[in-house]
């Protein structure tokens, strides 16, 4: 905990446990929200969430990526951290850690009533889509 606390991470960590907490990652195999869960494309298929993702990422896709990399606890439990980079609920603590859109959205999608217009301000900085084909849905 002073690690984090030097480190200007404790609140993130705190903000991206609390989300786990709430069902992110934990609920969206129990709510048939999850395909693919340990191969090399997993998917989240929450409706409201592939909406925000599509819309933010510029992509039409049916659902949204999420970690193939790690072990437990890491792994289909978390926004891939490839395609979102910088996100809270990506899998590893690094920089800035907004809450997307697509994790308020995701909320949604496994039964919370939501405000997505309280987000935070979120650009992508994974990757670029048109060169890695990993990020499409397969």
């Amino acid at each position: 905990m002073n690690s984090l606390e030097a480190n200007g991470n404790l609140d993130e960590t705190i903000l991206h446990e609390m989300g786990h907490v709430l069902g992110i990652g934990t609920l969206w195999s129990r709510s048939g929200l999850l395909v693919g869960a340990g191969g090399a494309n997993p998917r989240f298929t929450g409706a409201e969430a592939t909406a925000e993702y599509n819309r933010i990422f510029g992509v039409n896709e049916s659902s949204v990526p999420v970690e193939n990399t790690g072990g437990p606890g890491t792994r289909d439990g978390h926004w891939r951290e490839s395609v979102f980079g910088e996100e809270l609920m990506t899998g590893f603590l690094d920089g800035s850690l907004p809450l997307s859109r697509v994790t308020a959205a995701s909320l949604g999608d496994i039964g919370y009533e939501v405000d997505l217009d309280a987000a935070d301000s979120f650009v992508p900085s994974g990757i670029d889509f048109a060169s890695d084909s990993s990020a499409a849905i397969v």
